[in-house]
């Protein structure tokens, strides 16, 4: 009896209430941990392997002037002579390039005549972006590395930092980065500037207005842009340094063109790995000329809100509550198989719309919230289960309880009714038998 009481204790309604509970506490737990995050940020990588290249307007405006291995075995070691520089920038000048965009730290003064003859080449080209960097290895008093002032003169100045994600890979990209009160904008940001002949940026809340594009920036995120890459290292088109100063480039590789000055020779150490790059990473210059292109497009990445993330995972928890409540078998099994293979394809059907979305996150959502629901039935199915076999054998022993009370009398009225057909039996047995048989009668 104490085993059927305690199985009655715990109804199914308790039940399915405590695994929604369960399912509503874990939601941000699932969507919002390392792990997931990490997952979320692989399946947007996969995303970008599996929609290819870009091939816009864009992309064949950039051109990447690669100080490559060629270059410095041609021309000495990194840093190359400024004199080296001066005379290739002279050369592309005469082929009128829409800018020029120096992604390397000019701080450090050269020769005297070597500095000269590099502004006097940069002046060439009003439509200039010069690169710098805050220092590393004073983190405690961060101050700003910038162009040399001989150097600088009027062009614009650009950050060419673009810090890796917890795992190494470069996704996003800081479109302003501030220290020793000095506030610049990243070298992208300022090529696109230069580009497009456009004044200061505007900033509001949720976005950085450069001229016509608006580019989506939150300030609660500190001005963070996603980088839509092209594609692997190699979309743009790259013309080695040593070929401009070896006199084998055509005028129209540079006419109109935003050129790109960089390192991209394997032994330069400015390579990080991103998305889409190779197992050597991918050339600083290149990362940057994606930023470009990003903003030139108006090919922005954007993620869902916090708001939104949850919104999601809400929905396909209530999706698996309903369709684990309400279908059994193959039908169950068929709606949980189009679940998990519709997350993925929406979000890549987003991603190409440009709405990133947190796969990982919602797959978790989902994993949870099936796994926990179908457990939460079965432990109700099993509760109703034992509830009606406690109420099988109540039954059972009442029907027995009652027959067995039926049989007695009946076992009596049928003996005296053969001993009182005896003819010599007395006729006081006879109304003794009687009684007993009126008595028997009334009890049943």
């Amino acid at each position: 009896m104490t085993r059927r009481n305690s199985d009655s204790n715990i109804p199914p309604l308790a039940i399915r209430l405590f695994y929604l509970a369960a399912v509503a506490v874990s939601l941000p737990l699932l969507m919002w941990n390392g792990l997931v995050q990490q997952m979320n940020a692989s399946a947007g990588d996969i995303l970008f392997w599996t929609r290819g290249p870009v091939h816009s307007p864009s992309v064949a405006r950039i051109v990447l002037l690669a100080i490559d291995d060629s270059t410095l075995r041609d021309y000495g070691p990194l840093p190359i002579r400024r004199s080296v520089l001066a005379d290739a920038i002279r050369r592309i000048s005469a082929f009128h390039p829409r800018a020029l965009i120096l992604d390397m730290l000019l701080a450090e003064p050269g020769r005297p005549e070597d500095d000269q003859a590099l502004s006097t080449a940069l002046s060439t080209i009003p439509e200039t972006v010069l690169g710098a960097a805050i220092e590393s290895d004073r983190p405690e008093e961060p101050r700003w590395i910038l162009p040399l002032s001989v150097l600088a003169d009027s062009h614009l100045v650009g950050h060419v930092h673009a810090e890796p994600d917890a795992d190494g890979s470069v996704r996003t990209i800081l479109l302003a980065k501030a220290a020793d009160g000095k506030r610049v904008w990243a070298l992208g940001l300022q090529a696109a500037r230069a580009a497009q002949h456009t004044g200061a940026p505007v900033e509001d809340r949720d976005a950085v207005q450069l001229g016509a594009i608006r580019i989506p920036a939150r300030e609660a995120t500190g001005r963070m842009m996603r980088i839509n890459y092209a594609g692997p290292e190699g979309v743009f088109r790259r013309v080695s340094l040593a070929s401009v100063l070896n006199h084998s480039v055509r005028p129209e590789e540079f006419n109109d063109k935003i050129v790109l000055l960089g390192v991209t020779a394997q032994g330069g150490g400015d390579r990080l790995f991103t998305p889409v790059s190779s197992a050597i990473g991918m050339s600083g210059v290149e990362i940057h000329a994606n930023v470009l292109r990003t903003i030139l497009d108006r090919d922005f990445l954007a993620s869902l809100s916090p708001a939104a993330e949850i919104t999601g995972g809400i929905l396909i928890a209530l999706a698996c509550i309903v369709g684990v409540g309400a279908l059994r078998g193959m039908p169950l099994a068929a709606a949980l198989a189009g679940m998990a293979i519709a997350i993925p394809t929406f979000s890549a059907i987003a991603f190409h719309y440009g709405s990133v979305w947190p796969t990982a996150s919602f797959l978790a959502c989902f994993l949870a919230a099936s796994g926990v629901v179908g457990v939460g039935e079965y432990a109700a199915i099993w509760v109703n289960l034992r509830s009606s076999e406690r109420k099988r054998r109540e039954y059972a022993f009442r029907v027995q309880a009652i027959a067995h009370e039926i049989k007695t009398p009946l076992t009596a009225i049928q003996g005296s009714s053969e001993i009182i057909s005896d003819q010599l039996v007395p006729q006081d047995q006879r109304n003794l038998i009687a009684g007993m048989i009126h008595k028997e009668s009334k009890r049943l």
